[in-house]
Protein backbone atom coordinates (compact mmCIF):
# COMPACT_ATOMS: atom_id res chain seq x y z
CA UNK A 1 0.00 0.00 0.00
CA UNK A 2 1.74 3.40 -0.85
CA UNK A 3 1.25 6.40 1.87
CA UNK A 4 -0.58 8.81 1.33
CA UNK A 5 0.65 12.14 -0.44
CA UNK A 6 2.15 14.56 2.06
CA UNK A 7 -0.10 17.61 3.18
CA UNK A 8 0.41 20.75 1.36
CA UNK A 9 1.61 22.38 4.81
CA UNK A 10 3.91 19.09 5.62
CA UNK A 11 4.96 19.94 1.58
CA UNK A 12 6.15 23.16 2.70
CA UNK A 13 7.54 22.81 5.70
CA UNK A 14 10.01 19.95 3.85
CA UNK A 15 11.31 22.66 1.10
CA UNK A 16 12.17 24.96 3.92
CA UNK A 17 14.13 22.89 5.38
CA UNK A 18 16.04 22.46 2.02
CA UNK A 19 16.61 26.03 1.68
CA UNK A 20 17.38 27.36 5.46
CA UNK A 21 20.59 24.26 4.23
CA UNK A 22 21.04 25.98 1.19
CA UNK A 23 20.76 29.19 2.88
CA UNK A 24 22.95 28.21 5.77
CA UNK A 25 25.71 27.16 3.48
CA UNK A 26 25.36 30.69 1.76
CA UNK A 27 25.48 32.43 4.61
CA UNK A 28 28.91 30.92 6.04
CA UNK A 29 30.14 31.68 2.66
CA UNK A 30 29.44 35.49 2.97
CA UNK A 31 30.82 35.58 6.70
CA UNK A 32 34.16 34.46 5.20
CA UNK A 33 34.12 36.66 2.57
CA UNK A 34 33.49 39.34 4.91
CA UNK A 35 36.09 38.14 7.30
CA UNK A 36 38.17 38.35 4.45
CA UNK A 37 37.47 42.14 3.52
CA UNK A 38 37.32 43.23 7.04
CA UNK A 39 40.33 41.36 8.39
CA UNK A 40 38.68 40.08 11.62
CA UNK A 41 40.30 37.05 13.42
CA UNK A 42 40.24 33.58 12.95
CA UNK A 43 37.90 33.43 16.26
CA UNK A 44 35.54 35.72 15.31
CA UNK A 45 34.61 34.18 12.11
CA UNK A 46 34.82 30.61 13.80
CA UNK A 47 32.24 31.62 16.26
CA UNK A 48 30.47 33.51 13.87
CA UNK A 49 30.08 30.24 11.71
CA UNK A 50 29.17 28.08 14.49
CA UNK A 51 26.45 30.44 15.53
CA UNK A 52 25.00 30.38 12.32
CA UNK A 53 25.82 26.07 12.29
CA UNK A 54 23.43 26.02 15.32
CA UNK A 55 20.93 28.83 14.62
CA UNK A 56 20.12 27.11 10.86
CA UNK A 57 20.08 23.67 13.02
CA UNK A 58 17.44 24.84 15.75
CA UNK A 59 15.28 25.89 12.83
CA UNK A 60 15.21 22.92 10.80
CA UNK A 61 15.05 20.48 13.67
CA UNK A 62 11.97 22.42 14.88
CA UNK A 63 10.00 22.59 11.87
CA UNK A 64 9.14 18.75 11.81
CA UNK A 65 8.22 18.62 15.35
CA UNK A 66 5.56 21.80 15.03
CA UNK A 67 4.06 20.70 11.89
CA UNK A 68 3.56 16.69 13.52
CA UNK A 69 2.14 18.19 16.20
CA UNK A 70 0.10 21.28 15.99
CA UNK A 71 -1.45 20.87 19.92
CA UNK A 72 2.13 22.08 20.92
CA UNK A 73 2.87 24.50 17.76
CA UNK A 74 3.10 27.53 20.77
CA UNK A 75 5.57 25.21 22.58
CA UNK A 76 7.89 24.00 19.62
CA UNK A 77 8.11 27.89 18.53
CA UNK A 78 8.80 29.31 21.74
CA UNK A 79 11.56 26.92 22.54
CA UNK A 80 13.16 27.37 19.21
CA UNK A 81 12.87 31.22 20.27
CA UNK A 82 14.37 30.38 23.73
CA UNK A 83 17.40 28.30 21.70
CA UNK A 84 18.10 31.16 19.43
CA UNK A 85 18.49 33.73 21.82
CA UNK A 86 20.59 31.20 24.18
CA UNK A 87 23.26 30.34 20.72
CA UNK A 88 22.93 33.95 20.31
CA UNK A 89 23.81 34.97 23.94
CA UNK A 90 26.41 32.15 23.85
CA UNK A 91 28.25 33.23 20.65
CA UNK A 92 28.56 37.20 21.96
CA UNK A 93 29.70 36.06 25.48
CA UNK A 94 32.78 33.92 23.39
CA UNK A 95 33.42 36.40 21.38
CA UNK A 96 34.27 38.43 24.31
CA UNK A 97 35.98 35.57 25.97
CA UNK A 98 38.09 34.86 23.25
CA UNK A 99 39.04 38.14 22.56
CA UNK A 100 37.33 38.29 19.16
CA UNK A 101 34.60 41.02 17.01
CA UNK A 102 31.47 40.70 19.15
CA UNK A 103 29.81 42.73 16.41
CA UNK A 104 30.72 40.78 13.76
CA UNK A 105 29.35 37.94 15.48
CA UNK A 106 26.14 39.38 16.51
CA UNK A 107 25.77 40.74 12.96
CA UNK A 108 26.25 37.26 11.44
CA UNK A 109 24.00 35.74 14.10
CA UNK A 110 20.94 38.71 13.76
CA UNK A 111 21.43 38.28 9.71
CA UNK A 112 21.12 34.27 10.42
CA UNK A 113 17.44 34.75 12.10
CA UNK A 114 16.41 37.50 9.57
CA UNK A 115 17.12 35.66 6.53
CA UNK A 116 15.47 32.25 8.62
CA UNK A 117 12.43 34.55 9.47
CA UNK A 118 12.22 35.76 5.65
CA UNK A 119 12.31 32.00 4.27
CA UNK A 120 9.85 31.10 6.49
CA UNK A 121 7.69 33.84 5.30
CA UNK A 122 8.10 33.01 1.79
CA UNK A 123 7.68 29.41 1.65
CA UNK A 124 4.48 29.92 3.62
CA UNK A 125 3.27 32.81 1.81
CA UNK A 126 3.95 30.66 -1.38
CA UNK A 127 2.13 27.87 -0.20
CA UNK A 128 -0.90 26.78 -0.76
CA UNK A 129 -2.26 25.67 2.64
CA UNK A 130 -6.00 25.24 3.57
CA UNK A 131 -7.20 27.54 6.18
CA UNK A 132 -8.70 25.08 7.29
CA UNK A 133 -7.87 21.20 7.83
CA UNK A 134 -10.98 19.28 6.71
CA UNK A 135 -10.60 16.50 9.05
CA UNK A 136 -11.95 13.00 7.38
Amino acid sequence: MTPPPPTPLAAALRRMQRILCIAGVVLVIGEVGAALVLSTNVASLALAVVATSLLVAVQVLVLPRVASDPDRLVLWVGLSYVAKILVLLGAVQAAKVFDGDVRFVAVSAVVVVLVALGVEMWVLVRARVPAVDPKS
